[in-house]
């Protein structure tokens, strides 16, 4: 039986990105000390949907990228909202913060 390619950060990144092509995602990864990767994905698309249409998402992105046992590779995802994520912010009357912008180079 042959071993399969272990799952990088980079790659979960590429498939949340893409596959799920959220508008103005923040993502936020870890990797548990068994391997597998889990973390949290804020994004506005996720706006007027419940928990379990989320997570239908996620799963459905991570299945169709790398396979039916991709849970082998991952923990937990939780997505959220950006007013979800930001809610203590928000309760102080403070503003949202926004994605900063990475620099070229």
């Amino acid at each position: 039986m042959a071993r399969q390619k272990r799952v990088t950060k980079r790659r979960v990144r590429e498939i949340l990105t893409t596959r799920l092509r959220l508008r103005d995602p923040e993502i936020i990864l870890e990797e548990a000390r068994d391997g597998r990767i889990f973390g949290d994905v804020i994004s506005p698309s996720f706006r007027r949907k419940d928990d379990y249409e989320r997570q239908v998402m996620l799963r459905n992105a991570f299945a169709a990228e790398l396979g039916p046992d991709y849970f082998r590779h991952l923990g937990m995802f939780l997505a959220y909202t950006p007013e979800e994520w930001h809610i203590d912010d928000l309760i102080l009357g403070l503003p949202i913060p926004k994605k900063a912008k990475k620099k070229a180079g």
